[in-house]
């Protein structure tokens, strides 16, 4: 091969190299989650009061060069995170499996433990099936005390290790999975027009809901196989532009926690109890090294 003709190979190979390749690594990055509201506020800078929205709209605002989030179904984002794409996820569970395979930011959304909700117009859970702080003691426990029930669990989801366990214990034939890229509409729609009996939320989820369908009255316990509170972050493949991206959001993050609005906006919708916590825990983690 000649000379020249190399050069000319060189340049097509260069030619059909990937875009990211030759990209400064922030604006390599994609930003995905897979409800389409959401994703149109968090695009458009439109507040709607919620934990999700809001921190992650004060976390964009810092970094001032965020790339724009896209649509994807969670199981596609978590394939493509596999295979070594720059991708991050937003407001995703840290768990062993997750954290052993992929980057993680420090927390963005703090929320307060998951806890169960039923219809109100159905007779209250009995004490048997309570420990002294009126916490559900097992979730198994509950499912079979109620044999002809079903609970709603969204897939490709995660509840953090002790809860994703007590789920994983849930006989299949009473769980109502979700699986789609407007799941969140779908979950809480399906526990609303009462096709499930049982849903799993956040308190600060269900609130902002509430807010929303006053007629959809609730009745919630706390479980023991839940933590006191959890905490949503970004979740990334672990690549070269991805590393620098979540350095730079952890820099980010560390001032936000001291910002009254960053705190405000994770506690808003609790009750003053509730959000006393939350703000401890920002404080927590604010003085973490």
């Amino acid at each position: 091969m000649t000379l020249s003709r190399c050069w000319l190979l060189l340049l097509l190979l260069l030619g059909a190299a990937p875009v990211w390749a030759n990209t400064p690594a922030t604006a390599a990055v994609e930003l995905h989650h897979y409800d389409t509201k959401s994703i149109a506020r968090l695009n458009s800078g439109d507040s709607d009061g919620s934990a999700d929205i809001d921190t992650n709209l004060l976390l964009f605002k810092a970094l001032a060069d965020a790339p724009p989030v896209r649509e994807m179904p969670l199981a596609r984002t978590d394939w493509m995170m596999a295979q070594g794409l720059p991708v991050c996820s937003l407001n995703r569970v840290k768990n062993k499996t997750r954290d052993a395979k992929f980057l993680f930011s420090l927390p963005v959304n703090f929320y307060l433990g998951y806890q169960l909700y039923q219809h109100a117009n159905t007779d209250p859970l009995p004490a048997s099936l309570l420990n002294g702080k009126n916490q559900i003691r097992s979730l198994k426990q509950l499912m079979q005390h109620y044999p002809h029930n079903q609970i709603v669990i969204p897939k490709a989801y995660s509840f953090g290790d002790a809860l994703d366990q007590a789920v994983a214990e849930i006989p299949a034939r009473q769980i109502t999975a979700i699986s789609t890229s407007h799941y969140y509409q779908h979950f809480v729609a399906m526990f609303e027009a009462g096709r499930a009996d049982f849903i799993l939320l956040y308190p600060t989820e269900i609130q902002a809901h509430l807010q929303m369908t006053p007629a959809l009255q609730v009745r919630h316990y706390p479980l023991a196989q839940a933590q006191q509170y959890t905490t949503g972050h970004l979740m990334c493949a672990d690549t070269l532009q991805t590393r620098e991206f979540v350095r730079r959001v952890d820099t980010a993050l560390r001032k936000l926690y001291r910002d009254p609005l960053f705190v405000e906006a994770n506690s808003r919708t609790l009750a003053a109890a509730e959000a006393a916590q939350i703000r401890r825990a920002i404080r927590a983690q604010a003085a973490a090294k």
